[in-house]
């Protein structure tokens, strides 16, 4: 199984960081795609790292029409670059958590739409570039609902993702209503069939969280993972995800934010001053049994 990182938010990452990433043994990066983003594309020209657009990037909220034109200017600009032309040329994703956006959360018919219709477009620059499903927000029972409301109307050719998130003090314990954390993956590939499976966002943060107190569940209590056993648990957990088939995964994410007490801002395997924490090392050593 690859193992790739999510970086640069529609920001520009810069060579020497990309170099970086690629010492540490990373092969992917996700990067979101904004319009207008040509610059942010031709920094993956001098890497050997395989670049995956994330279209729309950011927040945005587009109808699937706009999906489908801001991929065909991504694709045309990656053929300009000649970014299609190396080994790791672009692959694409499309529409990120759509299972919990307010313009697709209710509707997975037009998320469907979203994802063909940007495929079409990324075919007419690239026949054989790899298009992905856009990751369902978990492997909950509410993500893979909607997984499975959508995936009868994606294109066969279509790759399919998902994200996983698992909190409390014991990561590894399988979300409400599945036996393991095994059977959360054999449903994933079940509603995949022949669609390669891929997770494009995986994570466990250092931020405060609540967990239930053991002697009275109603009760919450703060809880901090220490950035050892967050890299403790991602191991695992790409070992579980690559013995279920996945074909690469995603950690979540580059570099940490200013705010210790906010969750998104403490997933990063460096923190916001660019030192490393023991996940920086996930690429190199998530195979190796403890």
């Amino acid at each position: 199984m690859r193992i790739g990182i999510n970086a640069g938010f529609g920001e520009i990452i810069g060579h020497d960081e990309l170099m970086r990433l690629a010492r540490l043994d990373f092969e992917i990066v996700r990067q979101d795609y904004i319009a207008g983003g040509r610059e942010l594309l031709a920094e993956f020209l001098h890497t050997s790292l395989q670049p995956l657009f994330l279209i729309p990037g950011g927040f945005t909220e587009l109808d699937p029409a706009d999906v489908a034109a801001l991929a065909d200017e991504c694709a045309a600009y990656c053929a300009e670059l000649g970014l299609f032309g190396r080994d790791n040329y672009p692959m694409f994703e499309i529409v990120n958590e759509p299972s919990i956006t307010p313009r697709y959360g209710r509707d997975p018919a037009a998320y469907a739409r979203a994802v063909n219709s940007a495929m079409v477009m990324i075919y007419k620059h690239c026949p054989s570039a790899v298009v992905i499903a856009g990751g369902v927000h978990n492997t909950n029972r509410d993500g893979l609902r909607y997984l499975r409301n959508a995936v009868s109307m994606l294109d066969k050719s279509v790759w399919l993702g998902f994200h996983s998130y698992h909190t409390g003090r014991d990561p590894m314990r399988a979300h409400k209503g599945y036996a393991s954390r095994h059977s959360e993956l054999t449903v994933v590939n079940a509603l995949a069939g022949i669609r390669p499976v891929v997770c494009t966002e995986i994570g466990r943060h250092n931020g405060p969280q609540g967990v239930p107190s053991r002697i009275l569940p109603c009760i919450k209590r703060r809880y901090v993972e220490t950035p050892e056993r967050s890299a403790e648990y991602l191991a695992r957990e790409m070992r579980l995800l690559a013995s279920h088939g996945v074909v690469f995964a995603i950690v979540y994410q580059h570099r940490d934010g200013p705010n210790r007490n906010y969750d998104q801002d403490n997933y990063g395997i460096l923190y916001e001053d660019g030192s490393e924490k023991p996940a920086a090392q996930i690429a190199q050593i998530w195979a190796v049994e403890p």
